[in-house]
């Protein structure tokens, strides 16, 4: 028999911004390796709205801005799950 045994944890963690060049970069790799904003990049490919989406991040990155000397940085909260199974055991 298959255990899973997760575990998760909260973690918060700052991610700095320093221009809009790198704010740019920054969404950019979002689209690539964050879940659901790469989901939300292949719709936009799909129905041509690449430009209205990066607007968009971008704003949102701006909106949620801590930062008051000119940088960016963006607070954000998400969960780590490990799974670990015992496969020693299976039946």
């Amino acid at each position: 028999m298959v255990r899973p045994d997760a575990k998760a944890r909260e973690q918060e963690t700052d991610c700095a911004l320093q221009s809009e060049a790198f704010g740019r970069k920054f969404v950019e790799l979002m689209e690539q390796f964050y879940g659901p904003t790469m989901n939300a990049a292949e719709e936009a490919h799909k129905s041509g709205k690449v430009e209205e989406l990066h607007s968009q991040l971008l704003e949102l990155a701006k909106a949620q801005n801590k930062s008051a000397d000119g940088s960016t940085s963006i607070s954000a909260t998400f969960l780590r799950v490990t799974v670990c199974l015992d496969l020693t055991n299976e039946h």
